[in-house]
């Protein structure tokens, strides 16, 4: 029997788990008369020692003080009946006291014990308690630790790619910074920006290359000679021009063309093709020559009191500058850096239109920008009401890269309209072969142009609309715009 669970008796000091049935069983002994009967005499009566009473105080009493310091009062109070119990204990009592202390100490132990039992549970309580608010608290650092480690990394992984993509913008800026001036040196190539050498000195290389093949050294002199006497007049020396076009037209149709139904023609109209001199970059000047041709035949533009003669190419270079000057189209003068004069740069509409307003007269600019299924519908339209009404002057006809003089129109039986153009890449010889008797059953073919022939996806009409007599209007003309259709 563990002793740790026991109480020792103060009759027999024997330990036992029960005191006080152990007590009760020594009176039940044959020393008594009965359970009531008081001893023979006190000498009798069991002696509890001071060490018993003691033990018992040990065992018991312990436990006893404990319960009693759970309760409410001051620690005077709790002093004074802890002496007072232990002066009980030491005073000798009657066998009827000393079972009543004994199952109060019996009592006092057990409940003790419940005390140690909850304040056990308690203590494990808290301590669960504790485990799991530590455990939560861990959790929320572990959380927050991730979420921040997290955050760092994605904020990382954010930078680097931000940092590559802002490294591939900047390289693909500068690619494309890179590509523009290529493309610009094209361009400038292309129209002839990028050079210095113009008009005469193409010419002097070109015929340089032919002497000894098809001319000789004193024909090379000659040839130079009156190209420098035709730039110095300023006008044109005739070599690629070829008149009569016009007339061959109508006597062809006079015969009759198969499916024609009706045609309608510009006025007379000179055709000036590109020379050496200004092979792939002067078309938009010989427009400019054929215009000036047909305008010679209307007296009412009174352009041969300026312009005795068709001008040649330096000169009518010199002619745009002289507009830019007096304010017309400085946008235009802007892009070609205000220079002509000496150079092989292209030019298109705008320039025509500053020119000829320049001499007073009413230029327009139609913008066909939008083709309808790939097909200029609109612009077909347009070109076949002008030419219904009157003898009419030739269109600038503009797309990109290149520039052609429309100088009428044909309406099929079929209801079908096509254009018919003056190409200044036509050389003479191949113009003068086309309107010779001998071809002219075949001439029409090599001016005819359908709707579906014209693939370019915009064209730009330059038109001649009387002439400019008030000041005002000269003033508002300087600034060139464009009808837009549709």
């Amino acid at each position: 029997m563990s002793k740790k669970y026991c109480q020792q008796c103060p009759v027999c000091n024997e330990f036992t788990d029960n005191l006080i049935i152990h007590v009760n069983s020594h009176f039940e002994k044959e020393t008594f008369d009965n359970k009531s009967q008081v001893l023979r005499n006190k000498s009798e009566l069991p002696i509890i020692s001071e060490n018993n009473v003691l033990t018992i105080l040990k065992c018991t009493d312990k436990q006893s003080l404990i319960s009693k310091n759970k309760n409410k009062g001051s620690d005077e109070e709790q002093r004074q009946k802890a002496q007072t119990a232990q002066k009980d204990l030491l005073i000798p009592q009657s066998i009827e006291d000393t079972l009543l202390a004994a199952q109060t100490a019996q009592e006092d132990f057990l409940l003790a014990q419940a005390l140690q039992e909850e304040e056990k549970n308690d203590i494990l309580n808290k301590c669960d308690s504790d485990f799991l608010i530590a455990l939560n608290l861990q959790n929320h650092e572990d959380t927050v630790h991730e979420k921040t480690t997290l955050e760092a990394e994605s904020a990382s992984i954010f930078n680097k790619y931000k940092n590559d993509f802002l490294l591939a913008s900047e390289l693909q800026s500068y690619e494309n910074i890179v590509n523009e001036k290529e493309d610009f040196k094209k361009l400038q190539a292309m129209y002839g920006m990028n050079s210095s050498s113009g008009f005469m000195k193409q010419f002097d290389a070109r015929v340089r290359k032919d002497v000894g093949k098809y001319i000789t050294v004193s024909d090379y002199y000659k040839k130079k000679s009156d190209m420098l006497s035709s730039l110095m007049e300023g006008k044109d020396n005739l070599e690629t021009s070829t008149k009569g076009i016009i007339d061959a037209l109508k006597n062809q149709y006079m015969y009759g063309v198969v499916g024609v139904k009706t045609f309608k023609l510009c006025c007379n109209v000179t055709h000036f093709g590109i020379s050496i001199a200004d092979r792939g970059w002067g078309c938009g000047y010989r427009n400019i020559q054929m215009l000036i041709s047909s305008l010679f035949e209307h007296d009412q533009y009174k352009l041969k009191e300026t312009m005795p003669d068709i001008p040649s190419i330096p000169k009518i270079q010199a002619l745009i500058e002289k507009a830019w000057s007096e304010g017309y189209d400085p946008t235009g003068k802007e892009q070609l850096d205000g220079k002509l004069q000496g150079t092989r740069k292209w030019i298109g509409t705008t320039e025509v239109c500053a020119l000829l307003r320049s001499l007073k007269l009413k230029a327009q600019i139609v913008d066909f920008h939008k083709p309808n299924e790939n097909l200029h519908v609109l612009m077909m339209e347009w070109i076949c009401d002008y030419f219904q009404n009157g003898l009419k002057l030739p269109l600038y006809l503009q797309h990109q890269g290149h520039s052609r003089l429309c100088i009428g129109i044909e309406e099929h039986k079929d209801k079908e309209c096509f254009l018919l153009l003056l190409d200044p890449s036509t050389n003479v010889k191949q113009m003068q072969s086309f309107i010779s008797l001998q071809n002219q059953k075949n001439m029409i073919k090599h001016f005819r142009k359908s709707i579906k022939q014209l693939k370019q996806k915009e064209f730009q009409i330059l038109y001649i609309d009387g002439a400019i007599n008030i000041p005002k209007e000269i003033q508002e003309s300087k600034y060139i715009s464009s009808i837009r259709i549709p």
